[in-house]
């Protein structure tokens, strides 16, 4: 019998949202100059899992380094194989700035929007969207590439260690298959989102991306 060799990969999650804390990944990032800044110019603050936290600018020129560099320090503890960009739309858990006290939004669609898609606001658990990148440029303009831009990271430092780049991300634009692939997002155990997935599939598919899926039996409720 031919001796079998059974090779194990490990994928890890990593969400967008830096922790504000006295750890690594946040006081290099403040030190480089890394996050995206409210529109007064201060370091935006949002609200994911592990509480308060700030975002990557992707935008700054210094954000691939660092990127490259945070992932190191964890490729040196676990050998990982590749990685699940997962929150990266930016998600936030306050509908636009966390800091005004009502939580609600302060951006004026009527007046910096020409249409709001969706049922939802369009700062819906995600980042005020009169956030400033890198060269002052706006969130509203360019909300769509942060994810690109992530993923276009991830996969230069996987590169470096000459592994062929195997990325899912959540948040994907045009170009996004050039760097990784994508899933649909969170869904739920129901035939209407299996059914929307079929559509989502074969649309990414026309639009480029090489591979994409949904997650099977779905993220929220209960399959039969």
């Amino acid at each position: 019998m031919n001796e079998i060799i059974q090779e194990y990969n490990y994928i890890p999650i990593i969400d967008a949202g830096i922790k504000v804390n006295d750890g690594l990944a946040y006081t290099e990032g403040k030190r480089r100059g890394v996050f995206i800044k409210d529109p007064n110019g201060e370091e935006l603050k949002g609200k994911v899992w592990p509480g308060t936290t700030t975002f990557v600018d992707f935008f700054n020129p210094n954000a691939t380094q660092y990127w490259e560099d945070m992932l190191d320090i964890l490729y040196q503890k676990v050998n990982f194989s590749g990685v699940w960009l997962d929150m990266n739309e930016y998600a936030n858990f306050c509908d636009g700035p966390c800091e005004t006290p009502t939580g609600e939004s302060i951006f004026d669609y009527s007046k910096d929007l020409p249409y709001q898609p969706g049922d939802d606001g369009i700062e819906a658990h995600t980042i005020p969207l009169n956030s400033t990148h890198y060269n002052n440029m706006k969130a509203a303009d360019v909300h769509a590439y942060g994810a690109l831009l992530e993923t276009y990271a991830t996969n230069k430092f996987l590169k470096s260690k000459g592994r062929r780049p195997f990325i899912i991300s959540r948040s994907s634009a045009i170009g996004s298959h050039a760097y990784g692939f994508h899933w649909t997002g969170d869904n739920y155990a129901s035939f209407d989102f299996l059914r929307g997935s079929i559509a989502d599939n074969f649309n990414n598919q026309l639009w480029g991306m090489q591979m994409v899926g949904p997650d099977i039996c779905g993220f929220g409720g209960n399959t039969t």
